[in-house]
């Protein structure tokens, strides 16, 4: 067990495993949050009955607003399109209707077509399998197959802008339902007792799959905590370049009990995943850059209705003239830290050579506030030509493309 507490160079002590005590009361704030999500937790109507649904449908759904026009009538104020209920709740932004989750069910179609506009805005197109990888990482807010099946058009559109994809906040089913919808190879963990689970999207014309996939449970299996998430493994050889990656997402203990108080909980995930890579491989590696961020939880139409985080997307560059290594190691997760700032919980990887893309950068990848969401990818070592400045740049200053 790692010891409870390291003395950092700088700053304050910081605590590495949780007392007793403490652990106690985290999990006892953790269940009350449990039960009270599985209360308000929305199930997705079948899409095929869109045009039969009623107003009374859509509460018995568990959402307290809609954006469906055919409903919109005059004898249901409380279910106007863009409103929060104004009866058994606060009302306004984030107000929540008593046995409901404040969530509006969103009409599919205005959802593709937001997002259309936004991927068109952010300069995002689909991948043509044979430039510059596209990755994406998002988390999708428990996901299952009546989600995707809802949202199916819209998650086409968007994966089909990627070679590679990172999942978070799925299940099995869902997994299995975006592979039908968007032809890549998906791939997902075993899920916790919430239905959670973390996975991959790939488009097989641009890799080939090394391997089976690997599940780090080290990562899940901290201080006895039950449905933490384990990290997911991929190995992948890119067929234009030859190049091989590994590739892994996370879904890092949450901040339910209080940052401060469950931060010791993360910073031994990241011990466990520095202790499972050991030291990265040397070499030159491939660029990690031209990062792009949708926010999507911050328009107007679409509030949280795919989900409270943003999408995220990212480059890989494979300079010409470079003899590049097999085996880079590339991150990505929701790691429920502000790792713009939580140095000192992402410094047992940052401390074996890996490199946080876009590390100065603060955009919020989540409704709440906070960049939570972020790629790490391990450094170059030696005479690499990497770039000092610009989008690709190991410490870019340059600020995200952001669009809502």
């Amino acid at each position: 067990m790692a010891k409870k507490t390291d003395a950092p160079k700088k700053g304050r002590e910081i605590r590495t495993t949780v007392s007793p005590g403490v652990l106690k009361q985290i999990l006892r704030i953790r269940e009350a949050h449990y039960a009270q999500e599985k209360k308000e937790r929305v199930r997705y109507p079948d899409r095929s009955k869109l045009l039969d649904l009623t107003p009374a449908d859509i509460k018995k759904h568990g959402f307290s607003d809609h954006d469906l026009p055919h409903l919109n009538s005059d004898d249901d104020s409380q279910l106007v399109v863009g409103k929060r209920p104004s009866k058994g709740g606060k009302g306004g932004k984030g107000g929540k209707k008593k046995g409901g989750s404040g969530k509006k069910l969103l009409d599919p179609n205005v959802a593709q077509a937001e997002v259309a506009n936004a991927l068109s805005a952010a300069g995002i197109s689909k991948v043509t399998g044979t430039g510059d990888i596209v990755t994406i990482h998002w988390n999708l807010e428990n996901c299952d197959e009546r989600k995707v099946q809802w949202f199916a058009a819209v998650y086409k559109d968007i994966f089909a802008c990627a070679d590679f994809v990172n999942l978070v906040e799925v299940n099995q089913k869902a997994v299995a339902e975006l592979e039908k919808i968007t032809g890549l190879k998906g791939f997902c963990s075993p899920e916790n007792s919430r239905g959670q689970a973390v996975g991959f999207l790939v488009n097989t014309k641009r890799f080939d799959v090394i391997g089976q996939p690997e599940i780090w449970n080290e990562i899940a299996q901290i201080q006895g905590i039950k449905d933490l998430r384990p990290g997911f493994k991929l190995k992948v050889k890119d067929k234009v370049t030859g190049i091989t990656t590994n590739r892994v997402v996370f879904h890092l203990k949450s901040m339910v009990g209080g940052p401060k108080r469950t931060e010791p909980i993360r910073i031994q995930q990241f011990l466990e995943i520095a202790k499972r890579v050991g030291a990265p491989v040397a070499g030159c590696k491939p660029l990690v850059g031209d990062y792009k961020l949708l926010q999507i939880f911050k328009n107007k139409t679409l509030g949280r209705g795919l989900s409270d985080h943003g999408i995220l997307f990212c480059t890989e560059k494979y300079p010409s003239g470079t003899k590049l290594v097999d085996g880079m190691w590339i991150f990505a997760g929701d790691w429920n830290c502000f790792v713009d700032k939580d140095h000192q919980v992402t410094q047992p990887i940052t401390s074996i050579g890996f490199t946080l893309v876009y590390p100065i950068d603060t955009t919020s990848t989540q409704q709440m506030g906070g960049r939570l969401d972020a790629w790490f990818r391990d450094t170059s070592t030696g005479a690499c030509n990497v770039p000092t400045s610009g989008p690709f740049a190991d410490n870019a200053t340059v600020t995200p493309k952001v669009v809502q």
